[in-house]
């Protein structure tokens, strides 16, 4: 799961659900907080799910599934 958030309110509450011991079985998670970080890691791993802000400094969050990943298969995208 990789997990592309700005906001530290936000960040803290999706480290929270992604050290929760019933999920951290079940999912290898990634947090970022730039479209820029985000790209590096889909680089390195494509995840099962990507869970991804619009509004990201520097670089829109919608120019991440458009960035021309040829050969990776998205599963699942929540914009």
């Amino acid at each position: 799961m990789l997990i592309v958030e700005d906001d530290p309110a936000l960040q803290k509450f999706y480290q929270e659900l992604l050290a929760d011991p019933r999920l951290r079985d079940k999912f290898q998670g990634v947090l970022t907080k730039s479209a820029e970080e985000a790209l590096k890691s889909l680089n390195r791993r494509t995840p099962d799910i990507v869970i991804l802000d619009w509004l990201l400094p520097g670089k829109s969050g919608m120019t991440v599934p458009t960035s021309g990943f040829s050969g990776l298969r998205w599963r699942s995208w929540l914009l």
